[in-house]
């Protein structure tokens, strides 16, 4: 079955997962710079954080960064079709 998943950034450069059907944290991230915004993917699978340097992608399970994007926006989006990333 399906666990439901949500993503939380703070001001202390911690992004949270937590099980929705729960209440429980999963995972805490020590992202570094703070996050301004987080996202998720679709299947919940990966992590979207964005601080003034760009923006960094993680695995919701391990907590592993995957990839990092320096661009010159913090905001982003995670669909089925892709990532879309806003000036």
């Amino acid at each position: 079955a399906d666990v439901a998943v949500a993503a939380s950034a703070a001001l202390d450069s911690r992004i949270r997962v937590w099980n929705l059907d729960t209440g429980s944290l999963n995972l805490e991230i020590d992202c570094g710079p703070m996050s301004y915004g987080v996202a998720l993917s679709p299947d919940g699978a990966t992590v979207a954080a964005g601080s003034m340097g760009g923006i960094s992608l993680w695995d919701a399970a391990s907590g592993s960064k995957t990839a990092s994007l320096s661009i010159g926006s913090d905001r982003i989006v995670l669909c089925a079709g892709g990532v879309h990333v806003f000036e």
